[in-house]
């Protein structure tokens, strides 16, 4: 390697594409990686991409110290090219520290000897426009500063420095599931309405930059506005709803002028979009990079289709592919498709797992930081609507379909559910379906919980819910069922189960099992037979009081398939998942799970003995056989918010920085 290149910001968006860029280019160059803590995660991440990265220390607040660190690491290869790219807003940023920032790179470049600069700006109108135009928006007016400072420390022999002027538009990867996402969606409805805003990918920034740094004469001097695509609010719904199978979030209008207003420099700047704009030349911009990403492609790759596997599959199964429609199951041309087996998962396998606990994303209450995590390791993200105390939040449901398991449980939701799922990713062969009754909550609205995938409530009597056709679909897809059941009783009561809010209720019971389980254990049945009697003689064995509801869950799945003529396959993978509450929630491995259910056993034999005189043992004795087989739910594993811990590697968490679950704790 003959040159080295200064990376700002480099385990940012920014300064990682840039760096991918390069890699993907095979530059000569040695890329020093400048970040404020080497030990960092992300910092190794982008480390192992390339022996051509080496990582340094330092940060721009002390930019004599960072060159120093650079020519370091650098070695006998010459420091020639520097990437700069400053905060202008965020925690503990300011407006005049950016320029500070800004001003002092260039200087330092220049005493460095430094051959090639890149500066990120931000776009003000368009290539000529931007020069003369600061905007009235502040943190666009840092840039237009640095800019003129940049251009004139090099004009008229002052200094030999080349430099390149990049002027992104608005970034499509800041629109991440969340709440925050949400709001600001609604301030760009409102304000904008029907004018449309360009967008643009951080990984076109990095492939221009690229393109500066191993083309220097052609980009020397240099100032160019990059935008990928130029959209309507409707419009960006729309690519919404092709990428993630729902359409842009947004709420309450008054939250968006909430932000709007409460936000000066957000509201501004927004006020601009409305009355000036982005002026990049899209056809300019596709002339120099015809693979420049529209908004569609980063929502259906990063932001909501990010899951990517990690693991050699040990077992197989066979699945057919097709899109969103009747023949895509019934279709001739089946292809092998790999999936994960749950038992080869461990500790080092998957970093969402954080001392031996899964870091799960889809229980109602988690902390924010497991749930920034975990979203990584989902493939499909499905916006959905979160009722709560009478509120209803934004939120997201995170699938991965290689462990997900279909609950069936109010079940004339999961057809809707199913098709946009498979719309997304037709690799799917069974889901979690964590949908309660829509209204469900007129019964108590303080205390319900419930999910459902539209944006408004819909009665379960809706016959959208009710479609056989779809459901024939979705149940000919399956490979994993679980029916879920409360594994404790109050005898008398027409429900599943016991609840913490159902001991002083009044009135009818039949309302299915609350939205947090505490706890599970799982008998595993394995391969059935389509004969449901082996079902129904484990449900006799137990207790007939209070399993008679699930028994005729079962049964009525057996049912409805011979009915409608759909042939069950016996490979199907069946579960029945025990839930309990009220316990103590501290279940890490199997052991710790069979512990768990000894205990609760014990307790639920006295109180037997106790309501129906003498039964319990009887009870239990086939309970006992049956804890052999108890086994962690992979991808459905209910645990409450404390039970998880926080991430000791935060650094992930800032990539969603509001969600529903933060919002319900404020």
């Amino acid at each position: 390697m003959s040159r080295a290149l200064l990376i700002t910001g480099a385990t940012g968006k920014q300064g990682s594409s840039v760096i991918n860029a390069l890699i993907a280019k095979n530059a000569d160059f040695l890329l020093l990686a400048a970040t404020r803590n080497k030990e960092s995660p992300s910092a190794k991440k982008l480390a192992s991409k390339s022996s051509n990265i080496k990582l340094i220390e330092g940060d721009l607040d002390s930019i004599p110290a960072l060159f120093s660190a650079a020519k370091q690491a650098a070695g006998t290869v010459p420091l020639w090219g520097v990437y700069s790219v400053q905060l202008s807003m965020g925690k503990g940023v300011t407006l005049e520290g950016e320029v500070r920032q800004g001003k002092g790179l260039i200087d330092e470049s220049i005493k460095a000897g430094i051959k090639h600069f890149v500066y990120s700006s931000v776009d003000r109108g368009g290539d000529e426009k931007s020069w003369k135009d600061a905007t009235v928006v502040p943190h666009f007016k840092t840039k237009h500063e640095i800019e003129h400072y940049l251009r004139d420390s090099t004009a008229n022999g002052k200094s030999p420095m080349n430099w390149t002027i990049l002027r992104p538009t608005a970034f499509m990867e800041n629109l991440e599931p969340g709440f925050a996402t949400k709001v600001f969606l609604t301030m760009i409805r409102d304000t904008l309405k029907n004018k449309p805003l360009q967008w643009t990918a951080t990984e076109d920034i990095g492939f221009f930059a690229a393109e500066a740094f191993t083309d220097p004469q052609a980009w020397g001097k240099q100032a160019i506005s990059l935008a990928g695509d130029e959209i309507t609010f409707a419009q960006l719904s729309e690519a919404f709803e092709h990428a993630t199978g729902g359409p842009a979030g947004t709420t309450f209008g008054l939250l968006g002028k909430a932000l709007k207003y409460g936000v000066a420099e957000l509201g501004i700047m927004v006020n601009w979009f409305r009355d000036e704009g982005y002026g990049a030349d899209l056809a300019k911009v596709r002339q120099l990079n015809p693979g420049a990403k529209t908004m569609e492609q980063p929502l259906t790759s990063s932001s909501h289709h990010s899951w990517e596997p990690r693991l050699n599959s040990q077992s197989k199964m066979t699945t057919p592919l097709g899109t969103d429609t009747e023949d895509a199951v019934s279709s001739s041309s089946d292809e092998e498709v790999e999936i994960l087996n749950p038992e080869i998962l461990s500790t080092s396998s998957f970093p969402q797992f954080v001392r031996e606990r899964i870091a799960m994303s889809k229980p109602f209450a988690t902390n924010h930081e497991s749930r920034s995590a975990a979203k990584r390791f989902y493939r499909v993200h499905i916006p959905c609507t979160y009722v709560h105390m009478t509120c209803t939040y934004y939120g997201i449901l995170y699938f991965n379909p290689e462990f997900d398991i279909i609950h069936i449980f109010e079940w004339w939701y999961f057809p809707e559910l199913a098709h946009r799922i498979w719309k997304l990713d037709p690799l799917h062969v069974g889901i979690v379906n964590l949908a309660q009754q829509a209204d469900q909550d007129y019964w108590d609205r303080r205390n319900n919980e419930s999910w459902y995938t539209n944006t408004r409530h819909v009665g379960y009597t809706d016959p959208k819910y009710r479609d056989p056709d779809k459901l024939k679909v979705a149940i000919k897809r399956l490979k994993r069922v679980v029916f879920a059941f409360r594994g404790v009783c109050n005898p008398g009561i027409r429900r599943c189960g016991d609840t913490r809010q159902g001991q002083d209720r009044k009135g009818p019971a039949w309302y299915p099992i609350p939205s947090m389980p505490v706890k599970t254990h799982v008998p595993v049945f394995g391969a059935m037979e389509q004969d449901p009697r082996a079902v129904g003689d484990f449900l006799d064995g137990v207790n007939p009081k209070h399993m008679v509801k699930l028994r005729g869950v079962v049964d009525d799945w057996f049912k409805r398939l011979k009915r409608w003529g759909v042939d069950n396959d016996p490979e199907v993978f069946y579960q029945i998942m025990m839930s309990y509450s009220e316990c103590d929630p501290v279940i890490i491995d199997r052991e710790d799970a069979i512990a768990f259910v000894e205990d609760e056993m014990e307790e639920k034999e006295f109180n037997l003995d106790r309501s129906f005189k003498g039964c319990g043992k009887a009870a239990m004795a086939v309970e006992k056989i049956l804890r052999q087989d108890v086994t962690p739910a992979f991808g459905f594993w209910p645990l409450l918010m404390e039970v998880i811990p926080v991430l000791e590697d935060t650094n992930n968490a800032e990539e969603q920085t509001l969600d529903f679950c933060s919002a319900l704790q404020k």
